[in-house]
């Protein structure tokens, strides 16, 4: 598989977006509730508190209030929750107190907080009253409480001061009433916030590798609409990733209007909701990608159907806690949909020969997805102490993901290629002349998707014996095979004219029956392997005898149309299509021709493609054409407007062709 340069260029970007800032973090138990930061040097940049801290419940302690509460304080273990390990039941708020021993070095330090389980929180300095931290808006009740989760690095002024206290103020309402203070980071202001600057730039260069996949996927798509949508739930995927991504990050907070609280409203259905959405895309990305990717069809539909009631609950939900109350079933739903994805890639790893390597190199992407789900849904329940990896394993996959598309493009381009170039060979099969003695032609042909089809005409005209033949036939499928069948139809039919001795002595019917075992053994040659038939409707006319003979090998009917009459005849004698069985056997109908009469041939194309709203011809509206029009130019004109009234520019399916014969008499029999 080649890597194209421009995969090149996501990759950088994602190496960027994924990599890690350098960390000079050393963890330093607390001694009474202080943290000594004596030791900090350029070394050892910042330091995390850990072991117990003072925690005062359900009060939230200031300046004013301190002396009176701090007899009310317990020691609680940092990064534990109040509700179990801390035996705190039933507690939803409360302050915690944070001594820092400064050294007098160190006029400006930073307090980092990592996004932890609280709802909101802030921190007051003691000694000068100064909120200096902030996440959120703690609360006394979940009415009155705004959640809010966010890394941010924010200075503390010490003013050389040797001590400080940190009033740690905090409620998790919105949480479960699980308050937790997950450590901090506390130290050199300088190398903490250029630590945040080159997290923040590489979670947005992630957001920009996402974007431009994106947005390239979808140009991809819309230029060139061939019914492949892998490309469209691609972009799609990237998009929702993106949306998600700056939701969850509050940075479209300040486009909304009615500030952060009637954000905060919108945010968790963002997050929820989204949580449903991206493994449906992923499955019908899937499902596009690899042939037969559901195996059952119907089972995947119930279940799509299934999922619309927990991606649209949390937009009809009335507040935050009625859709919290089921984070699990949303873990659940994502860990299943895991399940079931990683399952079906080893199922089409093992049994899916066309599809074989693409399952397996998914399967790769897929399981590092599936070990950082696991992994974000354990940390989250506090079964380990590690940190959120599903951002990066997302972004990794849909890399891994761009490379396989830009490779199968590469691909498909190059089939195209050679698509268009059987079709230009195809085209040298089919005949250039209008008019052959006394009959005079108009034809129509277009290939679907502007591949090289399965659809084929011919007309043979026997100037010395004045019999004219015309052939309308059409193969199963599109494509290069098909191609090759009618290339071999086109070719059985021109050898079998070159022989002077049957054609001269032969009668009509005795032609077209030979030429149909002719053609039937050279489709069963070709086409067998390929599992082709072709379908082939044949007229033969004694132009000397004003007579005309017609076969069908399981063809569409052919129709005569007599002008002078009104009288429309439709020509059926169907049989089996050519490929079939070794043994054929066409019945021949004969009828007489008179001067001016029409005979009408098509394939099925042009009444099975439709519009965009499945709008399709009907048989009796071609025969009106038929009938209403004065020359076979004007109705081949008509019918060609007819198609496009009907089928509105939308992209055919099936091939089309058409052809109009009109008949002269020969001035010898009239």
């Amino acid at each position: 598989m080649k890597v194209k340069p421009l995969n090149l260029v996501f990759l950088l970007l994602g190496a960027l977006a994924t990599g890690s800032s350098i960390s000079y973090a050393q963890d330093r138990v607390l001694v009474d509730s202080t943290l000594d930061l004596n030791e900090l040097t350029m070394g050892k940049a910042y330091v995390r508190p850990t072991g117990k801290i003072q925690f005062i419940p359900e009060h939230f302690v200031n300046a004013a209030n301190y002396a009176d509460s701090i007899s009310k304080a317990v020691e609680v273990p940092i990064g534990e929750s109040w509700t179990t390990e801390a035996g705190l039941s039933g507690v939803s708020y409360g302050t915690y107190i944070l001594k820092l021993n400064i050294p007098k070095s160190l006029s400006l330090i930073a307090w980092q907080e990592n996004i932890g389980l609280n709802a909101a929180f802030e921190v007051e300095v003691l000694e000068t009253g100064a909120i200096v931290a902030y996440s959120g808006k703690i609360g006394t009740s979940r009415e009155t409480e705004l959640h809010w989760w966010l890394s941010r690095t924010y200075p503390i002024y010490t003013h050389e001061n040797s001590e400080l206290t940190l009033l740690i103020r905090v409620s998790s309402f919105n949480f479960n009433a699980r308050g937790i203070l997950i450590p901090p980071k506390i130290g050199h202001y300088e190398i903490l916030i250029r630590e945040t600057f080159l997290n923040l730039l590489g979670r947005v260069s992630g957001l920009a590798v996402l974007l431009l996949l994106g947005l390239y996927h979808l140009l991809f798509y819309l230029s060139r609409r061939q019914g492949d949508l892998t490309s469209l739930y691609f972009s799609l995927g990237c998009f929702v990733m993106v949306f998600r991504q700056l939701s969850a990050d509050r940075i479209i907070e300040s486009l909304f209007p009615g500030g952060a609280a009637a954000y905060d409203q919108i945010n968790f259905r963002i997050l929820y909701s989204t949580m449903i959405l991206v493994p449906l895309l992923i499955f019908q990305y899937y499902k596009h990608l690899i042939e037969g990717f559901l195996i059952n069809d119907r089972l995947a539909k119930v279940a799509m159907i299934l999922s619309l009631i927990p991606l649209i609950y949390p937009f009809v939900a009335p507040d935050y806690p009625s859709v919290r109350q089921f984070v699990t079933w949303f873990e659940i739903y994502d860990l299943l949909a895991a399940v079931a994805l990683v399952g079906l890639l080893i199922y089409h790893s093992r049994h899916n020969v066309k599809h074989r390597v693409e399952a397996r190199i998914n399967l790769g992407f897929c399981m590092v997805f599936v070990i950082a789900l696991i992994n974000d849904v354990g940390y989250a329940h506090y079964l380990w102490e590690t940190a959120n990896t599903m951002y990066f394993a997302l972004i990794a996959m849909f890399l891994g993901q761009a490379i396989l598309l830009a490779d199968k493009h590469h691909r498909a381009v190059g089939v195209q290629i050679h698509m268009q170039e059987a079709k230009i060979v195809q085209s040298a099969f089919l005949p250039n002349e209008k008019k052959f003695g006394p009959i005079e032609t108009e034809s129509f042909y277009q290939v679907a998707d502007q591949q090289a089809g399965g659809d084929y005409f011919d007309f043979v005209f026997d100037s010395d014996n004045q019999r004219f033949f015309a052939f309308a036939g059409d193969v199963t499928g599109h494509g290069v095979a098909s191609a090759l069948v009618t290339g071999a139809a086109s070719g059985a039919i021109k050898s079998f004219f070159t022989r002077s001795d049957v054609i001269d002595k032969a009668p009509i019917p005795l032609v077209l029956q030979s030429l149909s075992k002719g053609l039937n053994e050279a489709v069963l040659a070709v086409g067998a392997r390929a599992d082709r038939l072709m379908t082939m409707a044949m007229i033969g006319i004694d132009c000397k005898a004003n007579r005309a003979y017609y076969c069908n090998a399981g063809h569409q009917p052919a129709y005569h149309f007599s002008p002078k009459n009104r009288k429309l005849h439709s020509l059926c004698a169907p049989s089996q299509p050519f490929g079939l069985d070794r043994n054929i056997s066409l019945a021949v109908e004969e009828f007489a021709l008179s001067s001016d009469d029409r005979i009408f041939m098509y394939t099925d194309g042009l009444i099975e493609n439709g519009g965009p709203k499945g709008e399709r011809l009907k048989k009796r509206q071609l025969l009106s054409v038929l009938k209403s029009s004065s020359s076979i130019e004007e109705a081949k004109a008509a019918l060609l407007e007819l198609t496009a009234k009907t089928w509105k520019n939308f992209p055919p399916a099936d091939d089309t062709t058409f052809l109009f014969m009109e008949y002269s008499q020969s001035p010898e029999v009239e």
